[in-house]
């Protein structure tokens, strides 16, 4: 996303890539660790991200009983990755981003 006219009271400058795991890609699946994004991260952290994030959860949970019901096993396999990444990560950043 690179329309000017978003970013003229922001403090974000360049471009938003809304692709999922785009960081991800190119990495060797097993020595990489998800990260959460820097502009979501505690220390670094905007409101306007945050309520954007947080904006969605409606969204996202019609998609998710969508999901559920369209294709169960894709759903389950889904919901059992978050709960793995969640029991398994010590990054308090990912630790927070999680339930959202």
């Amino acid at each position: 996303m690179t329309q000017e006219d978003l970013f003229t009271e922001s403090q974000v400058r360049g471009a938003i890539e809304l692709s999922p795991v785009w960081y991800q890609q190119g990495q060797v699946p097993y020595r990489h660790q998800p990260k959460v994004s820097t502009i979501l991260k505690g220390s670094h952290a905007h409101p306007g991200p945050w309520k954007w994030l947080q904006a969605g959860v409606l969204q996202n949970s019609i998609l998710s009983a969508t999901l559920m019901v369209m294709h169960p096993d894709l759903y389950a396999s889904g919901r059992e990755t978050f709960l793995k990444l969640a029991s398994s990560t010590q990054d308090e950043d990912m630790q927070q981003i999680i339930p959202e």
